[in-house]
């Protein structure tokens, strides 16, 4: 499952070339979410007979999506190379997610794969290896889906230790002292 913004950012086009390479595998991939590339999105999944594979959920409002997430085997975090300034960000659908008790596929570098690595709360790959994510897919389904829950597990714990509201106030309030 990927939740959030669908632009240009979240290196889309690379998800869905893994999922046609997925295409004929017990592979699901659940797409939450609206934004400037859903409707390329919808037209690839068309133009390409992938609408037994990946379902484009569209846009619901933040306090369902805990119910959404609970049904997902994993969830899967991307943004793409071309822009430097995306590897220093973790994005909050990584806080989400964790927050979740899931575990996480980083289609990412930078800052929020150091995270998940951290945290020990999912797999990390190049944003830019396709191949790469299909072979990991297929790994986790055949070695590795009995560790999801417990990466979930770590996550979630990741997650009350260092994101919640109280933890991130604290932390700026250290930053600003910091500046004194």
């Amino acid at each position: 499952m990927l939740a959030g913004n669908l632009g240009v950012s979240q290196n889309l086009e690379n998800i869905l070339y893994a999922a046609l390479q997925l295409k004929e595998e017990n592979v699901r991939w659940i797409i939450l979410g609206d934004g400037s590339r859903k409707e390329w999105m919808e037209n690839f999944v068309r133009e390409n007979s992938l609408q037994q594979s990946v379902f484009l959920m569209g846009k619901h409002p933040v306090e369902t999506m805990p119910a959404f997430y609970e049904k997902a085997d994993i969830m899967i975090l991307s943004l793409n190379n071309k822009y430097d300034d995306l590897k220093k960000v973790v994005p909050a659908r990584l806080q989400s997610y964790m927050a979740s008790g899931k575990s996480v596929i980083g289609f990412i570098e930078g800052a929020a794969a150091d995270v998940i690595i951290e945290a020990d709360c999912g797999f990390t790959i190049n944003p830019d290896d396709v191949d790469g994510l299909v072979n990991l897919i297929k790994n986790i389904i055949v070695e590795d889906f009995h560790r999801l829950a417990a990466l979930g597990i770590n996550g979630k714990a990741y997650f009350d230790t260092h994101f919640t509201k109280h933890k991130c106030i604290d932390n700026l309030i250290e930053q600003i002292e910091g500046l004194n």
